[in-house]
């Protein structure tokens, strides 16, 4: 069975978010790192102590990253079970709800990683290891920035929602 094509598939990336599909090679960085740590902990019986800072850091940078290509390019996962069976126009209703909750949702992720990334720059705070690196905040201000850019494109697919609805 052949997949339906998304309803708001943008058919390029804007040069403006290039970067953030070099966010999938951070996984790829990820694995290396633990496989050192691997090879250095059973290996040679010196483990690092960065590395799962590191690398839960780079994971969850690039998943906030990765959500901006996959909003932008409508090629996230649907329950589509209910949306392919009723009417084109039921349909436009139903991506316009979307477009909506996804909005206000992401609007409310903004606003708390708002909170956490502002608090945390101010307390210069770190991951209190023996590392010590300062971790948490620039993965706070990449959520937050990732936030603020995907609210930002849920925003421009409803008024694109609402031209097919009326259009």
């Amino acid at each position: 069975m052949e997949l339906p094509e998304p309803v708001v598939r943008t058919p390029s990336l804007p040069s403006v978010l290039k970067p953030a599909e070099l966010a999938s090679y951070g996984f790829a960085i990820c694995v290396s790192i633990i496989g050192y740590e691997v090879a250095m902990r059973y290996g040679f019986n010196a483990p690092r102590i960065w590395v799962q800072d590191m690398v839960v850091m780079l994971v969850g940078g690039c998943f906030a990253i990765g959500g901006i290509v996959v909003l932008y390019e409508g090629s996230h996962i649907r329950i589509t079970a209910i949306y392919d069976n009723v009417p084109e126009r039921v349909q436009r209703w139903l991506d316009l709800l979307a477009a909506v909750v996804t909005s206000a949702y992401l609007a409310l992720v903004g606003y708390g990683a708002w909170v956490n990334a502002r608090l945390s720059i101010k307390l210069g705070e770190t991951t209190g290891t023996s590392w010590d690196s300062p971790l948490p905040m620039i993965l706070k201000t990449v959520l937050l920035v990732s936030a603020g850019v995907m609210c930002v494109i849920a925003v421009t697919q409803i008024f694109r929602s609402m031209k097919r609805l009326v259009g």
